[in-house]
């Protein structure tokens, strides 16, 4: 069944007597290959590729046709 047998009060010392503290967060920016480091490098590519996409699509022209890297094929 999915309800367990006994009452929730022992259910809960159970849980409370197994339960290991959490270790505590870490203030300080930590620099290097850390995974912090590494998700917000990813949340940055994510939003610069949105935008390009939006600036591609609004505009009709390539990101690299903007900055005149490449001509326009107007």
């Amino acid at each position: 069944s999915l309800v367990p047998l006994g009452s929730v009060e022992e259910l809960l010392a159970t849980y409370d007597s197994q339960r290991r503290e959490l270790p505590p967060p870490v203030v300080v920016w930590e620099w290097g290959w850390t995974k912090s480091a590494e998700t917000w490098n990813g949340r940055a590519a994510m939003l610069a590729v949105l935008v390009l996409l939006v600036l591609e699509v609004t505009t009709g022209e390539g990101f690299l046709h903007q900055w005149g890297v490449l001509p326009s094929v107007h």
